[in-house]
């Protein structure tokens, strides 16, 4: 009767001990994405913002982001926490056409600290007006 006591507490240990060394991300991660407004016009920079909080020792990658025509990159800058992970990355934005233009979703791709890969996320794509920058009036002279 004695071994299985012994097993079992073993059993109980080894258990615990391989619960507590999960690296995944079981908690309460955060990945959000903004953009500094909804309606621009031509030529204007947009800001659009990828955040994310309570990352613990993990650490996101976005591949190479492609943004189609008419959104343009002029500026991407990547902000990092005290850990020297990132956490946000903020691209500045130009568009050269009216109509709606949609910032489309980008895959982000979340590493454990022993850089295996854990899953990935996908943000949500975004819309904005673009607007023409001379106001239409009931005069068509310049």
């Amino acid at each position: 009767m004695i071994p299985r006591k012994i097993l079992f507490y073993i059993g109980l240990i080894l258990f615990f001990y391989t619960c507590e060394k999960n690296e995944s991300l079981n908690g309460s991660f955060q990945l959000s994405v903004s953009t500094d407004t909804s309606s621009a016009t031509i030529g204007d920079l947009i800001k659009f913002r990828i955040q994310t909080e309570f990352l613990g020792d993990n650490y996101f990658v976005i591949p190479e982001t492609q943004f189609n025509e008419p959104l343009e990159v002029r500026h991407l800058e990547t902000l990092y926490n005290e850990n020297g992970k990132i956490t946000v990355l903020d691209y500045i934005l130009s568009v050269w056409d009216t109509g709606t233009v949609v910032i489309p979703a980008i895959a982000v791709n979340i590493f454990k600290r022993d850089s295996t890969l854990d899953f990935v996320m996908h943000t949500d794509s975004l819309e904005i007006n673009i607007i023409s920058m001379v106001t239409k009036t009931s005069s068509q002279s310049m």
